[in-house]
């Protein structure tokens, strides 16, 4: 039956428009943490960080051959702020 669906569909147009926000936030760090076992949320690159926790966690995880994906949080505004919030 496809009524609930219909319902959550309504209920999330029908949110305010800041928890909408966060829902989409919220999938979207959820996909980006879905990339990898291990996801690195840094301020640059691992090939270029960008201050010196990074450099140091980047060091950390090459000398400890742990395979990981890396994501810039400088490159999103709402990732790094999503990041940052309770």
């Amino acid at each position: 039956m496809d009524t609930p669906r219909f319902w959550e569909k309504y209920l999330i147009l029908e949110a305010p428009a800041d928890d909408v926000e966060k829902q989409k936030l919220n999938a979207r760090l959820k996909t980006l943490m879905e990339q990898d076992k291990v996801m690195l949320f840094m301020k640059g690159t691992p090939d270029a960080p960008r201050c010196g926790f990074s450099r140091k966690i980047v060091n950390l995880l090459k000398d400890q051959d742990v395979k990981y994906s890396s994501f810039d949080i400088l490159s999103d505004e709402s990732v790094r702020s999503g990041m940052a919030s309770p």
